[in-house]
């Protein structure tokens, strides 16, 4: 039995990349506690050149109904 899946939002994970991709371009160098202005994304954490966020969503059978699968 599954209690529980949990995911990234692929549109927010994009976006995120292609910020972090737009600010390395720009010279900026990502470090960790940068907040990317994107929900789940606003205290990156950066460990050996891979950036980190918080943005996953855990599914549940009390939510469910709140995502359109």
């Amino acid at each position: 039995a599954v209690d529980m899946i949990s995911f990234w939002d692929p549109a927010d994970a994009g976006y995120a990349m292609n910020l972090l991709a737009v600010k390395i371009l720009e010279g900026h160098k990502i470090k960790s506690g940068d907040d990317l202005g994107i929900p789940g994304y606003g205290n990156v954490i950066v460990r050996d050149s891979v950036v980190y966020g918080q943005a996953w969503v855990d599914v549940t059978s009390e939510n469910i109904d709140k995502y359109d699968f």
